[in-house]
């Protein structure tokens, strides 16, 4: 996939930041979108250089390939939204989404899902959270790929 996660939580970041600066504006004055503006951009600065947490979960589940790929598209979609997906037309396929993670879900995680056929009948499936950790740990990505794998299962 050629969207970098680090970029993806990074402009995930800066959204969140420019809702912080849109509602300083809104509650201290009409200081307007540069505001705006500098929250998104400086949470997206801050955001490339804080480190990420991330886990893999690898599973195999008793369904065809073509039916787990719809399943997780569905998954992904209903806790977030999916921001690209490949598949499964060469025997592979990859969704990707950002959900929310951490503490009330306010931490973007992006979740990384790659299927490939197992056996006659089965897909093994790895899943990939990741998610930028401030000074407060929250293990956002592995919170985010357990609480997708627990869904698959």
């Amino acid at each position: 996939m050629a969207d970098d996660e680090d970029e993806i939580l990074a402009a995930e970041l800066g959204k969140i930041g420019a809702k912080g600066a849109g509602l300083g504006v809104a509650v201290g004055g009409a200081v307007g979108v540069a505001s705006k503006r500098g929250g998104a951009g400086g949470a997206a600065f801050a955001g490339r250089r804080l480190r990420k947490n991330v886990h893999e979960i690898e599973m195999t589940l008793a369904a065809p390939l073509d039916e787990v790929f719809v399943q997780v598209v569905s998954l992904v979609g209903s806790m977030g939204r999916v921001v690209a997906q490949a598949g499964p037309s060469d025997g592979r396929a990859i969704v990707r989404g950002v959900l929310g993670a951490g503490i009330m879900d306010l931490n973007p995680a992006v979740v990384t899902v790659t299927m490939v056929p197992a056996g006659d009948s089965g897909t093994s499936v790895q899943i990939r959270g990741a998610a930028k950790e401030g000074l407060i740990k929250q293990r956002a990505g592995q919170k985010a790929a357990e609480r997708l794998a627990a869904l698959l299962r």
